[in-house]
């Protein structure tokens, strides 16, 4: 199967949709790795127009905050931290988000928190915990500096 017919079967599945999709376990025999690669084109396949607007506000509120933490660390270390997890996660995003519209190759790069698997899950979910520690701690240094003067 070439990745030219798997766009074409996600942009008819995602204009097929409509507002409300075709419903909970509606049969999509044309796309491969539904659990995996082609979640989101499910879910809007599933659920329609009006979920896919949820899962990009979602995204975009997301990424928004991660740059809000980025601007908030004072810290140069966890400033690197907070935008490589940043650049990390919101590419994977947004990419997922893209590809699941069809106008974009099919890789296997799984859409964060939603796809199928253990290593992923697992990395993405410590990457967010370091940048909320780091957010969390982001006023320790200025605190210590002034009382040491």
């Amino acid at each position: 199967m070439q990745s030219g017919c798997g766009q074409f079967h996600t942009r008819e599945a995602v204009h097929s949709a409509g507002w409300w999709g075709r419903g909970l376990g509606a049969p999509l025999k044309e796309l491969r790795f539904l659990q995996s690669d082609s979640i989101v084109t499910y879910l809007l396949y599933s659920f329609g127009w009006f979920a896919g607007i949820v899962i990009a506000v979602a995204t975009i509120m997301l990424i928004h905050r991660m740059l809000a933490a980025y601007k908030r660390v004072d810290d140069q270390y966890g400033k690197s931290l907070v935008l490589i997890i940043m650049i990390m996660l919101g590419a994977r995003l947004l990419y997922g988000l893209v590809m699941a519209t069809g106008y974009v190759p099919i890789l296997g790069v799984s859409f964060p928190f939603v796809g199928y698997g253990g290593s992923h899950l697992l990395i993405e979910f410590a990457a967010i915990g370091l940048l909320l520690s780091v957010y969390r701690r982001k006023d320790l240094i200025r605190a210590a500096s002034t009382r040491v003067s």
